[in-house]
């Protein structure tokens, strides 16, 4: 087994803490090295963000790479902002939702040698002067003069989708209008070949362009999944949580049984799942004084993790912020009834939503798949296709707390 690493709930788990998914490492590489850009899609909690830190950290010879999390930003000025920031803050200079690898930095030193003449010429706000896109445009044409012939800058904008749904709670247009400006900064043909943005968040791009009716602003971008663990990678993540020496509950009473116990309930093995599930364990174990662990334990410490509302409130609260009006009704009544069956199927998801007088309700089926609330079973009724909660933690928390 490899060297233990802490059971860190809610946090990104970096460095010795990072669980090497050797997998999902090698799909984004490989994507990278194809010069495209990236959409690397993955539901909120599934270890995406602990990915590209990982990436980061390690990153392939020549590959700069620099992280941006957007998920407040509520403007196309202020996105722009943020992305200058990335690239010209100092290294001592802390900035929420900005990361820059070990790797970069001596790099990024080179870039902030631009000149104060030519910085002064970034002028990022809206009016007659420049569109805030533009501004960039000419940032980066300055920064990949001072890159090297086989230097490569990727950017990695996590909840970029997330941005563009907040500007169009605004402006609608604004929002197709700053999707469409990120297209035309991906293919100008001065840097094209030396810059690549990874976008990654927990909500669905295609569903948000979608709406926008702007499609076409990511039909640049290739999209790379991020797949869950295996079984037996999710096994062996248990085994080194558990083996660290910060993780009270003795070892031996880890057996084989015991861990599949908690394999059983898990079945949608993402890390935040497991840690949160270890987490309670612990907890029951120690206010319990348990000498051992039992199924009958097991199941007792899995209800108090239910019962623990900040483990899945933000669930709820995104839908909130995700629909409005007659969707988020639809929506709240299709995750009600599957909460309380074992799948729901087409058919009734089509009653629902005209039940709701929600005309156009697949895109929002799409959204709801991507963002980890429900997958299609792979089998389907005499009425269309089955689908049921992506994870069964997650139904049996909507089914007690919400449904």
């Amino acid at each position: 087994m490899q060297k233990p690493i802490k059971n860190l709930v809610g946090q990104v788990a970096d460095k010795e803490n990072f669980f090497e998914r050797p997998r999902e490492t090698k799909k984004l590489w490989d994507a990278l090295a194809s010069g495209e850009h990236i959409l690397f899609a993955a539901p909120r909690r599934s270890g995406k963000t602990s990915l590209l830190f990982h990436l980061q950290d390690n990153p392939k010879e020549n590959k700069i790479l620099i992280f941006l999390e957007v998920e407040s930003v509520s403007s196309s000025v202020e996105f722009f902002k943020r992305l200058r920031d990335v690239l010209l803050q100092d290294d001592d200079l802390s900035s929420v939702g900005i990361r820059i690898g070990e790797g970069a930095k001596n790099v990024l030193r080179r870039i902030r040698g631009i000149g104060s003449d030519a910085l002064a010429k970034i002028e990022l706000a809206d009016g007659e002067k420049m569109p805030p896109h533009k501004a960039f445009e000419r940032l980066l044409g300055a920064v990949v003069k001072k890159l090297s012939d086989d230097e490569q800058l990727v950017i990695m904008i996590d909840e970029f989708a997330q941005a563009a749904q907040n500007i169009a709670e605004n402006s609608p247009q604004a929002a197709k209008e700053f999707l469409l400006a990120h297209r035309e900064i991906r293919q100008n043909r001065a840097f094209r070949d030396k810059v690549q943005f990874l976008y990654c968040g927990s909500v669905g791009l295609e569903y948000v362009t979608e709406r926008l009716e702007a499609s076409n602003a990511i039909n640049d971008v290739r999209t790379v999944n991020l797949r869950p663990l295996q079984r037996e990678e999710a096994r062996e993540l248990i085994q080194r949580i558990i083996a660290h020496e910060n993780y009270p509950p003795e070892k031996s009473w880890f057996t084989e049984e015991i861990i599949a116990i908690l394999l059983d309930r898990i079945r949608w093995f993402v890390p935040y799942y497991i840690q949160i599930f270890l987490d309670a364990v612990q907890t029951y174990s120690n206010d319990n004084e348990l000498t051992e662990l039992t199924e009958t334990s097991i199941g007792k410490a899995y209800s108090q993790m239910l019962g623990v509302r900040k483990h899945f409130v933000w669930w709820e609260e995104r839908l909130r912020k995700a629909f409005k009006g007659n969707e988020y009704k639809f929506v709240v009544d299709v995750l009600n009834t599957t909460a309380h069956k074992t799948s729901i199927d087409a058919s009734e998801i089509a009653n629902l939503a005209a039940k709701h007088n929600v005309e156009v309700f697949k895109p929002i089926l799409e959204a709801l798949k991507h963002d980890g609330y429900v997958v299609e079973t792979g089998e389907a009724s005499g009425y269309g296709k089955l689908y049921r909660f992506v994870s069964p933690i997650l139904q049996d928390w909507w089914r007690l707390y919400v449904a």
